[in-house]
């Protein structure tokens, strides 16, 4: 039985004509020259040493990346069923060498380098036939061919090692849009029983509504749109609207209902237009029977190449950047986990003014049941702002039940039908109208035969709660905001907090789609949250005053004693009153613009409560490398009243 399929960015009226560039000119807008991988900012990761060295990419597309191009060298590994009697399997392809190509590629310059350059890169390949070659884009495929790659990258694996990452810019239309057809299953199924993460292209059927296309229309990968037009200032900030966008069906197995119109199939949107990346100019694949104008040139380019095909290997890219960043900080384990990477992505992802996910306030309470907006998921990936998500505050808590953390962190956590809640207390107070972000994802179980192709089997899909709620006292109190989509894996909540105060996130246990085990009723899931603390707050107590002096002092003298004194605060957050990502001394002058807006007096005389180095440091009358300030215990302050109200005095200690 045989498959026939179209490319999801192949489509006629969005892939551009192609046409050899200049050498040296890859992952890079076409017109304005953008560098992609900065704009979006993967320089983040490179800056801290991570290019991806410690991920493996699998790039499973209908033909094989041509590994002889300049960017592609690295490509050793070839996924294809070598015994399949298929007539065109595992032929290389000009659209699966430029979607591998953004995703890792390398190369002399800049340019030229995907997203995870320094990734170790697999290329696989489903296509049995190519019938429409060379006019046109469709392709074949088997059971068996199709089943090679892709169980080889995520179950048998290679020399004992799986593939981190897998993307896929390939895609086709289903009967309904509900992700139970057998070709999404088993990507469904590879990516709940490895762990992995797996990224699609939602297709490019926009502006039609629910148009994602299957393999994106399933549960368990990150399916990614688009935004486009470099034109703009800033660029790629618009929409694509030839993205597939929802909202998506749901099916029910134990009914067979299909409910319409209820599932947010993309999660994440990224860079999508105008980009130049490697050229394959032979004739396999999609060009069978054509020629090849290159003479087989190596170092050659297609400009303007635009759809949700090249979106998706910059999400993966992204992904394997924090793979990366994950083996090499926190040794692998959880904190690679599918679950948790898909999490950070979306909670570090930028919102636009247009971006809803339908929150309504109902009796007090933030709600949704929508989980992410319908065309533009989580947002745009953000990947400087997930390199923070990812690395700052709380990563991983050492047991599966939640606990104390930073305002800004990850775990990965269970909760189950007897425990009924995972909670997750956060230390420090957060602001008054600060925006509160927190993803919540699990994988939906499902299984297939690998002998039957049209056989796969729903194991379980439970149904998981978001919640925030305000704490009084060390325990919840009032129910603030609560993301309740029952047909979604995900849950997302964006909202600003309603008043300063101390806050904790619940996962909550709201029951089953459909179960069709025995098993204990237990899901095991991904969570990110971002939240803002008082600025300014040093002491942790939700005010900023006379009291957050000597721990500003600490932390600008020793920041590991700080984190020694006061373990529950987070500095980074709250100590970096200057915007720059130091906590240092540029800092000393907004801090005292707060303390003196909080004490109701002049900047002067908050000036004036600070040691003489710090004042000096701040003058810039001295080199702020050599600051050497020694806290003084709150014996030495004298109290003084005055027209400001009682506040206290510091005695310089840089003498």
């Amino acid at each position: 039985m045989r498959q026939r399929l179209i490319a999801a960015a192949w489509l006629a009226m969005l892939t551009a004509l192609l046409v050899a560039a200049p050498r040296a000119q890859a992952i890079q807008s076409t017109t304005y020259a953008y560098d992609i991988n900065a704009l979006f900012g993967a320089n983040t990761f490179y800056d801290a040493g991570y290019t991806g060295t410690r991920a493996v990419v699998a790039n499973i597309e209908a033909g094989l990346a041509w590994n002889q191009h300049e960017t592609l060298t690295h490509v050793s590994t070839l996924l294809y069923d070598p015994t399949h009697s298929g007539p065109h399997v595992g032929e290389f392809d000009y659209h699966a060498t430029e979607v591998a190509q953004a995703a890792a590629g390398r190369g002399d310059t800049a340019k030229q380098r995907g997203f995870a350059y320094g990734a170790t890169l697999w290329s696989g390949a489903i296509a049995s036939d190519w019938p429409s070659a060379p006019t046109g884009t469709s392709f074949s495929f088997t059971r068996q061919s199709f089943l090679y790659p892709y169980v080889t990258s995520l179950r048998t694996a290679v020399s004992g090692r799986k593939a981190d990452v897998v993307n896929s810019s390939w895609g086709y239309s289903e009967t309904s849009t509900t992700g139970f057809n057998w070709v999404t299953c088993v990507i469904d199924t590879l990516a709940w029983e490895s762990g992995k993460t797996v990224v699609l292209a939602a297709g490019n059927g926009g502006p039609t509504t629910n148009s994602v296309l299957a393999p994106g229309t399933g549960y368990n990968g990150i399916t990614v749109g688009a935004v486009g037009n470099e034109s703009t200032t800033p660029p790629y900030v618009q929409y694509a609207s030839f993205s597939s966008r929802g909202p998506g069906d749901y099916l029910d197995p134990t009914s067979g209902e299909v409910i319409t119109g209820v599932r947010a199939q993309v999660d994440i949107l990224a860079p999508g237009s105008h980009f130049t990346l490697a050229r394959y100019g032979g004739t396999t694949g999609s060009n069978t029977g054509g020629t090849d104008p290159t003479g087989g040139a190596t170092n050659l380019y297609n400009t303007n190449q635009t759809g949700t095909s090249f979106a998706s290997p910059i999400v993966a890219g992204g992904a394997a950047l924090l793979v990366d960043a994950g083996y090499d900080r926190y040794g692998g384990g959880t904190s690679v986990d599918g679950r948790v990477i898909k999490a950070v992505l979306l909670n570090s992802a930028y919102k636009d003014q247009a971006w809803t996910n339908n929150q309504q306030n109902v009796a007090g309470v933030i709600r949704t049941a929508q989980s992410l907006d319908y065309n533009r998921g989580a947002g745009v990936i953000d990947l400087k702002k997930a390199f923070s998500q990812y690395t700052v505050g709380t990563h991983d808590l050492p047991n599966l039940t939640g606990g104390t953390a930073y305002a800004v962190g990850w775990d990965y956590g269970s909760v189950s039908e007897s425990s009924g809640n995972t909670d997750y207390y956060l230390s420090q107070p957060l602001a008054a109208n600060s925006k509160l972000t927190v993803t919540l994802d699990w994988f939906v179980q499902r299984s297939f035969n690998t002998n039957t192709m049209n056989v796969y089997n729903e194991v379980c899909f439970d149904n998981l709660d978001l919640q925030v709620w305000s704490v009084v006292n060390g325990l919840p109190s009032v129910l603030v905001a609560e993301s309740v989509s029952q047909y979604n894996n995900v849950e997302h909540l964006d909202f600003a907090l309603p008043q300063t105060g101390h806050y904790m996130v619940r996962v909550h246990w709201a029951g089953q789609n459909f179960d069709f085990t025995s098993s204990t009723k237990q899901e095991s899931y991904g969570l990110a949250w971002s939240a803002q603390p008082v600025l300014g707050d040093l002491n942790g107590d939700g005010l900023v005053n006379v009291q957050d002096i000597n721990p500003f002092v600490l932390a600008l003298a020793d920041a590991g004693q700080f984190a020694l004194t006061y373990p529950n605060v987070l500095l980074a957050l709250t100590g970096d009153m200057s915007g720059d990502g130091l906590v240092d001394v540029q800092d000393i002058n907004p801090f005292v613009a707060l303390l003196a807006g909080s004490a109701g007096i002049g900047s002067d005389a908050a000036m004036s409560l600070l040691p003489q180095a710090l004042q000096d440091a701040a003058a810039g009358a001295i080199d702020p490398t050599s600051l050497s300030v020694i806290p003084e215990p709150a014996s030495a302050m004298l109290l003084l009243v005055g027209a400001g109200g009682v506040f206290m005095r510091r005695r310089g200690s840089g003498r």
